[in-house]
């Protein structure tokens, strides 16, 4: 996926003079033109943008104007300012936080391309991974515990997202106007992605406040949702989707009344597969509170194999989720799902070894 750079001049010669200069840099950055600050801003709403190169004088919007509009709200885009004005005159923009470069009109593209291309080989510092879900990414950094600045692009898309993560934990995303948790949400239903990730952070605010299992059951739910308004499903088909999304929200699974409690509770229902296993062994684990089986978890469930298989971890044995209270719940596939509700001292490790050893 080739990253973009949007030039933003209102002389429609000098576009085409530098859009024919630059097209032996095809294979490296792409060139996305706005006529005015008031057209880049409408251009980086849709688009993932990894440098802008703006002029200063134009008409209904300037330079200056699209620079403090791109600083408030697109602080991870750099910005190289081309223009006719002295250094003397620009040094208060040239000095501002964000600005990478200045170019004095006339300028040769022999002398900007390199510039440019030290600006992304920077974002790219890290490594770039090609065609990848972001699921997997996402996991992937979590378990290295990355403190990485990571740009994102939708591989069948013009849309991208930024991640802020610090110690593989996501503290904040962004794509086009939206942020946080909606962004992830966003991001992490792309089918397939590129990635370049740059090995700094400059952390703010944590947005997202939400462990990564969290996000990615969020994100499902959001497709799933989309998917279905656009091909006009029924009540019942977005009742799933709500439940997820619900599970997120709630931050609790609620066992329902009949639900089995302790070690030696047994369930007619068993049908030989993995929940029978788990009653015969809840003797040997520590820390249960409930077991009960959700009917509704089913849809999560299918889903996230469906990703495993995708993302080939092959089939999915079991889900652990944990509270922002410390409650754990480890939820087991099966055409009505179990789910084993406990606190902080649930034995997860051993379930998930047995699990793993015995289904």
């Amino acid at each position: 996926m080739i990253r973009k750079v949007l030039f933003v001049d209102d002389d429609q010669i000098l576009q085409r003079a530098v859009g024919k200069q630059f097209e032996a840099h095809g294979g490296q950055f792409e060139l996305v033109f706005a006529d005015d600050g008031f057209d880049a801003v409408k251009k980086l709403e849709k688009v993932s943008v990894s440098l802008i190169c703006t002029d200063l004088m134009m008409p209904r919007m300037d330079g200056a104007s699209l620079l403090a509009h791109v600083s408030e709200n697109y602080p991870d885009i750099p910005a190289i300012i081309i223009s006719e004005l002295s250094n003397d005159q620009l040094e208060h923009l040239i000095a501002a936080d964000g600005v990478v470069g200045y170019f004095k009109k006339p300028f040769q593209a022999g002398r900007l391309a390199p510039k440019i291309l030290e600006v992304l080989q920077d974002e790219a510092n890290g490594g770039i991974m090609h065609t990848i879900s972001p699921a997997t990414f996402m996991q992937l950094m979590e378990m290295e515990g990355k403190t990485c600045t990571i740009r994102m692009l939708d591989n069948h898309s013009v849309e991208g997202a930024i991640l802020y993560l610090k110690d593989g934990i996501l503290f904040d995303a962004r794509v086009g106007r939206l942020r946080g948790i909606d962004a992830a949400y966003k991001a992490f239903a792309w089918d397939e992605v590129t990635v370049f990730f740059k090995n700094e952070c400059k952390l703010g605010e944590n947005r997202v406040n939400s462990d990564l299992q969290g996000l990615i059951m969020g994100a499902l739910a959001a497709k799933d949702e989309r998917e279905g308004a656009s091909a006009g499903e029924t009540e019942g088909g977005s009742r799933g989707s709500d439940l997820i999304a619900g599970i997120h929200a709630d931050d609790d699974f609620q066992p329902p009344a009949d639900s089995l409690a302790g070690p030696t509770a047994k369930n007619e229902e068993d049908s030989g597969d993995s929940r029978q296993i788990l009653q015969q062994k809840l003797s040997e684990l520590d820390g249960i509170e409930a077991v009960y089986y959700d009917e509704k978890a089913a849809a999560v469930m299918k889903k996230l194999d469906h990703l495993g298989e995708q993302s080939a971890f092959g089939s999915l044995k079991a889900v652990h989720v944990q509270n922002r209270y410390g409650k754990n719940h480890i939820i087991v596939p099966g055409e009505t799902p179990t789910v084993l509700a406990g606190g902080s001292g649930l034995s997860v490790d051993r379930i998930l070894v047995l699990l793993q050893n015995e289904q």
